[in-house]
């Protein structure tokens, strides 16, 4: 793997772009999150092409693709562009930095998510490729791992490096099988042509997927889901999942038709019909005209407000018949309105009597008798049952429609609203007839468990109980609710929910105003040790006071000392009494080593967690740094060379040489890849 992304850690790509941490690692590239420090130190994103993809024709094709896809396209679920860099030695982008996950980490965490939710999601999705189509731009791999998450709840179409741009040309047989197999069109899989209905299939696969928590095709090598694609019905969504509305089920199934004539003319269409849909959940779409009456997932014909209809060959046909029909009506139209207004001109002529015909045709007829009108009775706050239905109809009234609705306010069952509303004027239906009227019926309160949210990430938690209230209250749940308390915990991993209130399983009712609490891991709890008195005593009891009081040993000195025997502690880094965090306190110790002896000695700390050890190695030379002896206190009664960085060998294994000045002397210079990058390191690895 080319890992030549870890030497820019802590650099600044072309003078501009300060690298912090690596984001993603793929097959062609890497990206990394940076700071534009030319730009308000905005946080960017930064996709680099790796050096095994540099010289790959195909690879840098793609990537160059990408950059010029996305450049041409602003919308808001489509991610940013920035920045293009393309060389011969450094080719990268520049885009808007997401704090988010991909759809497909969050449906493999959550699983199926609710309708309303998957909606949510997908028009968001259709929006951003809209924009792109009417660029002249195919996606061509649609996916939920293309998909980026923010916390918001809003999404981002990304990696649009295999798109097909206008200028593009006819797919040749090396592209025909272009894309992830599991989302890919039946025209994609069999090398036919692809069009922007070619994306809005790979859409209607995703929503199946969000909706049952399962993909419509799946098998053992990618050539059999290939195969399946192209010649396999899915399964009905709501076989899988029951509760997925029967409307919802049939766009799903028209936007995975298997002939392209058969989906929607467009992304606005597939919009369109969502937002039908959402507005009316219980609707059941109209089937074919020439659909047997057993054939499953037959794709519906028509969905009100889009511009999916009849075939536009049928239209053609029947063309030469409208100047006709059109004619005839038009010609009737004149004449009875021609007649119409010599009749009310000449009103007073004909008299109240021989007038009465026409005033009913105009519905105007005893205006002016009131025992012929009505006023509207007000049904609001009545219990919609029985015996309402029953008084209802002796008092001249119908119910033609329940629209039902969510208020917590109001008992279930209970009245809303109505249609025409209390206390309008209508004229009295003829005997045998009713006024129809529309009620708005309250749901009630909706009984469900407290979903299981522990051990998920806390933001990702809020999200997610926010998108399923959602899903079951009519009325927009906003999440303001749902609040978080931060605790420590030793098993948690930090940010990750702990435990919530109401427990995981517990029968809650879903309101508007219902509180969640959320507690998030600190990660464990800090604790204080008060530091011992260790001086005076030897080296094996500090060890074992410290390791009773919490604290870590850290470096030894060892030192000339007359007062305590060698072996004894004289000092420490933290004095007696003192209270420091336990488990994370490293504490210094100096050593005697009895008397002075002549001679230069050491006493610079260093790492002793072993036997000791005494190294009569000798090199000639001048001593320029300090030997760190890793698992020994190492005790040199000679000196290294001056041009030899490296350990002493033996019993000295982990050293690191180091300058006079205690600033480390590894070369961490790569003059080549610096070169090549057109890094600038003056200063900015420390920063």
């Amino acid at each position: 793997m080319d890992n030549s992304f870890e030497k820019l850690i802590n650099r600044v790509l072309d003078g501009r772009y300060r690298i912090e941490n690596v984001l993603g690692i793929g097959g062609m590239a890497y990206v990394l999150k940076a700071t534009d420090m030319q730009n308000g130190n905005r946080t960017v994103a930064i996709k680099i092409l790796n050096d095994e993809c540099n010289s790959d024709e195909r690879a840098v094709k793609r990537f160059v693709n990408e950059s010029e896809a996305v450049s041409m396209i602003s919308a808001p679920n489509i991610v940013k562009i920035y920045d293009v860099a393309i060389s011969d030695t450094l080719k990268y982008i520049v885009m808007e930095y997401i704090d988010g996950i991909t759809l497909k980490d969050y449906i493999d965490k959550v699983g199926a998510l609710g309708w309303k939710e998957a909606v949510h999601y997908v028009k968001q999705i259709l929006s951003g490729l809209s924009a792109a189509h009417e660029k002249g731009i195919i996606h061509r791999d649609v996916k939920p791992q293309n998909v980026m998450l923010l916390k918001d709840g809003h999404v981002k179409v990304t990696d649009f490096g295999i798109a097909k741009m206008p200028t593009s040309e006819p797919i040749t047989m090396t592209d025909k099988a272009i894309g992830t197999v599991n989302y890919i069109s039946p025209e994609q899989a069999s090398g036919g042509k692809v069009d922007f209905k070619s994306d809005l299939y790979s859409v209607g696969v995703m929503l199946y997927e969000m909706v049952t928590g399962r993909l419509p095709f799946t098998a053992d090598s990618p050539v059999a889901v290939a195969m399946m694609q192209v010649s396999n019905e899915p399964v009905a969504p709501r076989e899988i999942n029951p509760s997925i509305p029967i409307g919802l089920e049939q766009i799903i199934l028209k936007a995975m038709c298997k002939d392209p004539d058969g989906r929607f003319t467009s992304a606005n269409a597939m919009i369109k019909a969502l937002d039908y849909f959402v507005k009316n959940p219980t609707v059941v779409f109209a089937q074919p005209d020439n659909a047997s009456q057993g054939a499953k997932n037959k794709p519906i014909d028509v969905i009100p407000g889009t511009d999916d209809g009849k075939n536009k060959k049928d239209k053609k046909k029947s063309k030469p018949m409208y100047p006709v029909i059109l004619g005839i009506t038009l010609a009737f139209f004149i004449v009875a309105i021609g007649t119409l207004v010599y009749l009310l001109a000449n009103r007073d002529v004909f008299g109240s009597e021989g007038f009465s015909g026409i005033d009913k045709f105009l519905g105007i007829e005893n205006n002016n008798s009131d025992d012929k009108k009505m006023t509207v009775e007000s049904f609001i706050d009545r219990t919609y049952d029985e015996n309402l239905e029953a008084e209802l109809k002796e008092k001249g009234y119908s119910v033609a429609k329940i629209n039902y609705v969510r208020n917590e306010l109001k008992p279930e069952s209970c009245i809303i609203n109505q249609d025409p509303e209390p206390g309008s004027i209508r004229i009295k239906p003829a005997q045998g007839k009713t006024l129809e009227l529309t009620l708005y019926v309250n749901m009630g309160a909706v009984e469900t468990k407290m979903p299981d949210c522990v051990l998920t990430d806390g933001d990702t938690a809020v999200r997610y109980l926010t998108n399923e209230f959602n899903s079951v209250l009519i009325d927009s749940y906003d999440g303001s609710n749902i609040t978080t308390e931060k605790k420590s915990s030793d098993t948690v991993p930090k940010g990750f929910v702990i435990e919530t209130d109401p427990a995981p399983g517990t029968k809650i009712t879903v309101t508007n105003d219902i509180k969640i609490k959320l507690y998030v891991s600190t990660g464990p709890e800090k604790k204080n040790a008060i530091m011992p008195q260790i001086v005076g005593k030897t080296l094996d009891e500090a060890r074992r006071l410290l390791d009773e009081s919490g604290l870590s040993f850290g470096n030894t000195v060892n030192v000339d000392n007359d007062e305590y025997p060698a072996g004894y502690v004289v000092k420490a880094s933290v004095a007696a009494g003192e209270e420091v965090e336990a488990g994370t306190t490293a504490v210094d110790v100096w050593v005697s080593r009895g008397q002075s002896n002549s001679g230069s000695h050491n006493n610079t700390p260093s790492d002793t967690s072993g036997a000791h050890n005494k190294n009569d190695n000798t090199q000639t030379g001048t001593n320029t740094g300090t030997s760190h002896v890793s698992g020994n206190n190492g005790e040199n009664s000679g000196t290294q060379t001056p041009d030899n960085s490296e350990t002493n060998a033996g019993n000295n294994s982990g050293n690191t040489s180091e300058n006079q000045n205690g600033e480390s002397s590894e070369n961490t210079s790569d003059g080549g890849l610096d070169a090549l990058l057109g890094l600038r390191g003056e200063e900015d690895s420390a920063g």
